[in-house]
């Protein structure tokens, strides 16, 4: 979900989603069954503006916390990104015995149950939880403050059997937050040392009496539309999709055996987020988070260019992060979109034209390192989806035009630069920063861009000539 209560204030001329718009359709499938579980694949509790806001104000209230503890879950799997702003869960969001995490282990213990146990209509229920150790790619030890993520295959075939044999249970569910892809991040973990960071399809091809699994972590919804489910080995395999944008209600079929029960059929039913208007939206929600995306900027848009404006934005933020003895900057790809209307720049326009809560980490690295963070190889197939970046540099690096084919020399010789990505927030991607070595990544300068650009842009700074006729410094009253 990644902590999207409504898209309807950021985003309102697109299709709805965020858990507000799921509400009905939940309500209705308790109706008419109230021994339905509702389970999430992780993920839950960080990425949306919203709960950026409620993190930094932990004393305000949490809409979209508050909606998902009035849900009741039965059970969420632990997400890389619910580790990222608050590891040791300090501010609650739902309460400890609603997390399933058999892999993650904070002095030697589970963090959390490894696993559930629950009964409905006489069937015994066991739901095992297991996380990406992808977390220790993307979060530093420092985030981490002591949880390790162990290997998903050995931990989890260690629990399957202890499950079946301690609690032989009739029904075995999966809930993983980890791809189905195992190619995804897999040379970056390698490169690192790390156990797989996607091993959920090799654990299903290994493990026996799984009957069903939950997948979290890659936005993948599967099966994409109704109907049966798809298996993996002798498994059901269902894909939870992201944001909030549909809920799949899965129906299983048990037939009774000598000693318990079988699935003989699952069947998955999608269902779309109900439309909801936007003033009912801004009606549930905290003053206090509406006037925070709405404060302004000194500046309006003179010309509506997609284009132009980009160009823009990425020189104020390498303006921005230019101090003493840096040689450059490798930014976030800038997705402008909902451009304003006669009105000044505000907070919020900055956080739908920066996806991702990006940091800015200090390191080294090689024009060879710089050009795979550019120029990602083509034969690797689909570039993810943050790591196309722009490139700033004081002065040029003199770099080949082929990548394979680097200066003699290229391999020794490092420059100082500013690497911002969503990695730095936990997020996947952008893996070319798995090669860099520790005492590569010198340090982390600030905590968010969006927030920096914004402070950047209140103080009015000298704008750099790809912004001239297309930011506008606003007239200000000098009575206010």
């Amino acid at each position: 979900m990644h902590g999207w209560y409504s898209s309807r204030l950021l985003h309102p001329r697109a299709k709805p989603y965020g858990l507000a718009h799921l509400v009905k359709a939940i309500a209705e499938q308790r109706k008419k069954d109230p021994d339905t579980l509702l389970l999430d694949g992780g993920d839950s509790f960080q990425g949306s503006n919203l709960i950026t806001w409620a993190h930094r104000h932990p004393d305000a209230p949490n809409p979209f916390s508050a909606l998902v503890r009035s849900l009741n879950y039965d059970a969420f799997a632990l997400g890389n990104h619910d580790l990222e702003e608050n590891p040791y869960f300090i501010h609650q969001e739902v309460e400890p015995n609603r997390w399933v995490a058999a892999n993650a282990y904070l002095q030697g213990k589970n963090l959390f149950a490894p696993y559930k146990i629950l009964e409905k209509k006489g069937v015994k229920i066991a739901i095992l939880g297991l996380t990406t150790p992808g977390s220790h790619i993307w979060l530093n030890d420092q985030r981490l403050q002591g949880i390790r993520i162990k290997d998903m295959v050995k931990e989890g075939l260690l629990w399957i059997q202890r499950i079946q044999k301690e609690e032989n249970p009739d029904l075995l569910i999966l809930l993983v937050h980890s791809g189905l892809n195992p190619l995804r991040d897999d040379q970056t973990a390698k490169t690192l040392g790390l156990p797989a960071a996607n091993a959920t399809t090799a654990l299903l091809l290994q493990a026996k009496g799984v009957d069903l699994a939950l997948s979290g972590h890659d936005h993948r919804f599967l099966p994409t539309r109704s109907g049966p489910l798809p298996y993996i080995g002798t498994t059901a395999v269902v894909g939870g999709g992201y944001h909030a944008k549909g809920l799949m209600h899965l129906r299983l079929s048990l037939r009774a055996k000598p000693g318990g029960w079988s699935l003989t059929q699952s069947w998955a039913e999608v269902i779309a987020p109900q439309p909801l208007s936007r003033k009912k939206i801004l009606q549930r929600l905290p003053q206090a988070y509406l006037d925070w995306l709405k404060a302004p900027l000194p500046y309006s848009l003179q010309r509506r260019n997609k284009k132009a404006l980009n160009q823009c934005l990425n020189q104020l933020q390498a303006q921005m992060l230019q101090p003493p003895g840096i040689a450059g900057s490798l930014l976030p790809r800038i997705f402008t979109k909902n451009l304003p209307k006669k009105r000044p720049i505000q907070r919020q326009d900055l956080y739908n034209w920066i996806a991702y809560d990006n940091q800015i980490v200090s390191v080294r690295l090689s024009p060879r390192q710089i050009e795979l963070f550019t120029h990602p190889p083509k034969k690797r197939g689909k570039v993810a989806y943050n790591q196309k970046l722009y490139l700033f540099l004081k002065r040029p690096l003199l770099l080949e035009s082929n990548p394979w084919l680097p200066r003699a020399g290229d391999f020794q010789a490092t420059w100082p630069l500013l690497l911002s990505g969503y990695h730095a927030q936990g997020g996947g991607g952008l893996a070319g920063m798995g090669q860099l070595q520790p005492e590569q990544r010198e340090q982390v300068l600030a905590p968010s861009i969006r927030e920096s650009l914004f402070a950047y842009l209140k103080s009015e700074p000298n704008l750099p000539p790809q912004c001239l006729g297309i930011l506008q410094e606003e007239q200000t009253n000098p009575d206010h």
